[in-house]
């Protein structure tokens, strides 16, 4: 679960996949950034990465 950094209000929430981390690399905290992959011209999944 990511949790969005800048958002007014109550926090916003994705469950999301953490691309290229490893159980020794996750933790509880840890900064990403988002990593959308295009599944067409008009859609896409947002995943994150370690960063």
């Amino acid at each position: 679960m990511v949790e969005v950094d800048g958002t007014e209000g109550e926090p916003v929430q994705l469950v999301t996949n953490i691309v290229d981390a490893t159980q020794e690399t996750l933790r509880v905290g840890a900064r990403v950034t988002l990593a959308c992959d295009r599944l067409e011209a008009d859609v896409g999944l947002p995943r994150f990465r370690l960063g």
